[in-house]
């Protein structure tokens, strides 16, 4: 029996935010029997997706940056607290337009379509993780800045699949655009020259993350995306509509309600480091449910891997260096070999007694 007929008919029609129907999903019998089966592992992960009436995440326009000084300087010190309160932002009026988010969404469903068999062809893809607590499809793609052939060495569907590489190619410029310009206010709203940042974003390195949580007959059970915080310096993401996002926020679980209107905005460890923990990288993580997938599309930011991290010396006026200077690549490997969750406090120096 080949391995596409070890496949339940977990696949469905699934409407994007933006009215267009892909199928997508599919598990394989030995994960939905051991899940449905099963006794439910984590508890606190039910009933976590409300979103408590008196917290409100905070909504930076963009347009308001090409405005007058005084209404640019107000709105940059909103996006700076925003991140220290939060370290997330819905961002309106962001310039990407809604053709490209769709292609890349295309993009994204026609591969989370493919037959088991044709997605094991491909190496940056995870599949449905084999412990059943994490429910997820993950792939992530690395664009190439010259040759457009390389996205589809990476991860193509079909022989001479210009479609893709020129819609990721296209996402990757645009975004990558938007998330230096949001690290630039940052830093000037923190009292930074904006040039101290150049070495961090000379050799930027960016990544475009599609994650795919199938419905889950089990949602008691399961966890589409475990609690982490992001390796880099910012990520820009919009999702399908469904949802399921959670940020921890004053000992809480707290939703992340869908806007059609918005890009979802975090800093990640790496500004963490570089502001001296005056922002922090917020946790978060993604729940499931039993009747809809979703689909996330994240643009990840992140520094050459030969860069060290350290704060520039305006943010240092304040107080010593909390953490060590090390590389990306040193911080990458010590995440690698501890997880996500005390990565950072491998990066912290020891505090004085």
């Amino acid at each position: 029996m080949d391995s596409s007929s070890h496949k339940i008919s977990a696949q469905f029609m699934h409407q994007s935010a933006h009215g267009r129907e892909s199928r997508v999903g599919s598990v394989s019998v030995c994960q939905h029997d051991l899940l449905v089966h099963s006794s439910p592992a984590f508890s606190n992960f039910v009933n976590r997706k409300g979103f408590l009436k008196d917290e409100t995440i905070p909504e930076m326009d963009m347009a308001l940056f090409d405005a007058d000084a005084h209404t640019v300087k107000k709105n940059v010190e909103k996006m700076v607290g925003a991140c220290e309160q939060w370290g997330y932002f819905y961002l309106i009026n962001h310039g990407v337009e809604l053709e490209l988010m769709q292609k890349v969404e295309k993009q994204a469903y026609e591969f989370f379509s493919l037959s088991a068999a044709e997605e094991v062809k491909h190496p940056s893809q995870c599949s449905l993780l084999g412990k059943i607590k994490w429910w997820s499809g993950r792939v992530a793609v690395k664009p190439a800045e010259t040759d457009l052939d390389e996205y589809n060495n990476q991860l193509s569907f079909s022989e001479n699949n210009h479609e893709f590489s020129t819609a990721v190619k296209e996402y990757d410029v645009v975004m990558k655009k938007l998330a230096k310009r949001i690290v630039k206010l940052l830093v000037v709203g923190l009292g930074v020259k904006a040039w101290r940042f150049d070495d961090f974003l000379e050799g930027v390195e960016a990544s475009l993350r599609w994650n795919y949580m199938p419905p889950c007959p089990r949602p008691e059970n399961a966890m589409g995306l475990r609690p982490r915080t992001d390796p880099y310096l910012i990520t820009l993401q919009h999702d399908s509509g469904v949802g399921n996002l959670q940020i921890y926020r004053n000992g809480k679980w707290l939703g992340v309600p869908f806007r059609a209107d918005a890009l979802i905005v975090n800093v990640g460890d790496v500004f963490e480091i570089l502001t001296n923990g005056k922002i922090a990288s917020p946790s978060h993580r993604i729940v499931v449910n039993e009747v809809e997938g979703r689909l996330s599309v994240a643009h990840c930011l992140a520094p050459s891997k030969l860069v060290t991290l350290i704060p520039p010396p305006e943010i240092l006026r304040s107080g010593p260096n909390q953490y060590k200077a090390r590389t990306y690549a040193e911080y990458l490997g010590a995440r690698k070999r501890l997880g996500s969750s005390n990565s950072l406090e491998f990066m912290k120096l020891p505090t004085s007694v």
